[in-house]
């Protein structure tokens, strides 16, 4: 086993340097909202509760990093249009998640990896009737948010294939924003 950190061990896969390398994160976000005793709802909307959940699970488990969202709707918080202004606004999934990300970024270091699985374009598309230039911006505009509060990796969650313009668009965006200090 490595002697590296969860997070360099990912920078070092990502750049094709992780030989055999593996990073284990468990899918448990329910299990942190019964940490905190709290209604899903409640804890998904507040930062404070949900990085804290998030850490005391990551913590009793040993884990090697925390997934911190895993496309929980946050597009559908604000209703039937597609309108992330809105979305990031205190009290909403969005808001919370970003927030709890730059905590856990701060409080955990590079000693675990934070994961965040997002709604891809294309579903975005067809959940929105839009067009997927459309979508695939959306999309790109989470990723940006998500790399810039410290995220390492994304997942891509697409019941349909997006076009490859669009996910070269998100990508774009993920990469700037590592370049300007997001996503390390």
């Amino acid at each position: 086993m490595s002697t590296k950190p969860p997070r360099k061990r990912i920078q070092a896969m990502v750049q094709g340097r992780g030989g055999s390398e593996r990073v284990v994160l468990p899918l448990a976000l329910g299990a942190a909202a019964q940490i905190s005793a709290r209604p899903l709802d409640e804890f998904f909307t507040d930062p404070t509760q949900l990085a804290n959940g998030l850490l005391e699970l990551q913590r009793a488990l040993g884990s090697e990093g925390v997934v911190v969202a895993l496309g929980e709707g946050f597009e559908r918080a604000s209703g039937e249009t597609l309108d992330l202004a809105s979305l990031d606004q205190p009290g909403t999934r969005l808001a919370a998640a970003l927030e709890a990300t730059r905590r856990l970024r701060a409080t955990l270091g590079d000693s675990a990896a934070l994961l965040a699985g997002l709604t891809g374009p294309a579903t975005l598309a067809q959940q929105f009737n839009t067009d997927l230039a459309s979508a695939g911006a959306a999309f790109g505009t989470l990723v940006k948010a998500f790399c810039e509060a410290g995220i390492d990796i994304l997942l891509c969650l697409d019941s349909a294939p997006a076009a490859d313009a669009d996910f070269v668009g998100a990508m774009n965006a993920a990469e700037t924003a590592q370049a300007t200090g997001g996503a390390q």
